[in-house]
């Protein structure tokens, strides 16, 4: 299926905390009855003047949908997981007459009624757009009786390219319980990146082969798996999951199909994936890239152009991105850091594929501010 996700999506480098309304509901956002109440309110919150929005384009341009599920596991002081709770996000915001577009915030209370006192409890919140549930298998990717150190989203969707169009959030608070009455605070973080390019100029044919797809690739095959709870990005980074997909072409997170018609000299060729987090290749290997831009025609690739990161990106590249190891390549290789944004060339700048320049410099946006008004998505 198709998807676009049609806005900026100017998103908070930390929070969807979760995709708010458009004023503060935190008195009265509770829909659970005392009778349910296990003694612990938690608040899903966003700041003011961070918009939030998870808007996904099924198949044309009105067809928007917002983040839909936020699911809460509850695990106790040996990690296990003893509930499993929907917060009923959508359910609430429809009841003030929709998803929310703007900063809010919203309180839930917990129903688990099994809190020992003076036990530390973790709070884990996953929150998914319509394609992401099934994508990955939520709520049931995580039961009562898993172990938090492996807590994790997983593909689980036959084709693996419905990872490109599955945006997905986690966050997560530590509470000791004490007293019935307790309060936290759970802010909901990315766990994809997103790769997006703009390209202009095409050429019809390369060395007289006709072009037929111009597309954004890996230097390996994607990964399948990302953990839910955040590890470390510096020095060395370890926040991935080794776990490539198993099938030909899993290095392509963008194909954008191209045929003579629509090559003109003010055509933007534009779409965008969202990805699981990948490490950078090795210092000394001979993947000198981590991702490139290829002109695709007659089944090969014609011709492409490596991706480089520039000034002032999030690891500093020229030690082999922590290991110490003098890379001159450095700056071609470097991880793909969930919620972060990487932009080939931008709505008002397109990178011009017919031009000399051997490389082409990403935009690393933590923010995702520079995503103008379109992410478009497979």
């Amino acid at each position: 299926m198709n998807k676009l996700i049609n806005r900026t999506v100017r998103y908070c480098s930390c929070a969807l905390a979760l995709l708010v309304a458009g004023c503060s509901q935190s008195e009265d956002t509770d829909t659970t009855g005392m009778e349910d109440y296990g003694g612990v309110t938690l608040s899903f919150y966003a700041s003011s003047g961070l918009a939030i929005s998870t808007r996904t384009e099924l198949g044309g341009s009105e067809d928007v949908q917002h983040v839909q599920d936020v699911q809460l596991y509850i695990f106790d002081k040996a990690g296990v997981c003893v509930a499993s709770e929907d917060v009923k996000w959508k359910e609430y915001f429809e009841s003030f007459g929709g998803l929310p577009a703007n900063t809010a915030d919203m309180t839930y209370k917990v129903k688990y009624k099994g809190f020992a006192v003076g036990d530390a409890y973790t709070f884990l919140a996953v929150g998914r757009d319509v394609e992401s549930s099934p994508t990955y298998g939520f709520p049931d990717a995580i039961t009562v009786g898993n172990d938090l150190a492996n807590v994790k989203a997983t593909l689980k969707a036959a084709d693996w390219k419905e990872m490109h169009q599955s945006e997905l959030f986690s966050g997560k608070t530590i509470l000791t319980y004490n007293e019935p009455g307790m309060k936290g605070q759970i802010d909901l973080y990315r766990r994809v990146a997103g790769v997006m390019g703009w390209f202009i100029n095409l050429p019809p044919t390369v060395n007289g082969i006709t072009l037929t797809s111009i597309r954004i690739t890996l230097y390996k095959r994607q990964n399948k798996s990302v953990p839910l709870l955040p590890l470390a990005v510096k020095p060395v980074f370890k926040d991935y999951i080794d776990d490539e997909v198993a099938l030909d072409g899993g290095e392509v997170l963008v194909e954008i199909p191209v045929t003579a018609a629509d090559i003109t000299s003010d055509m933007v060729f534009s779409k965008g994936s969202y990805v699981l987090p990948v490490p950078a290749p090795p210092a000394i290997s001979d993947d000198d890239y981590t991702l490139r831009v290829e002109l695709v025609g007659g089944g090969n690739v014609l011709r492409y152009k490596r991706v480089k990161l520039g000034d002032g990106d999030v690891l500093d590249p020229s030690t082999g991105s922590g290991t110490g190891i003098i890379d001159t390549q450095g700056p071609y290789r470097f991880p793909i850091i969930a919620n972060q944004f990487y932009g080939v060339g931008t709505v008002a700048n397109p990178i011009d594929m017919g031009g000399k320049e051997p490389d082409i410099v990403t935009t690393l946006d933590p923010k995702w501010e520079n995503v103008e008004d379109t992410l478009p998505l497979e």
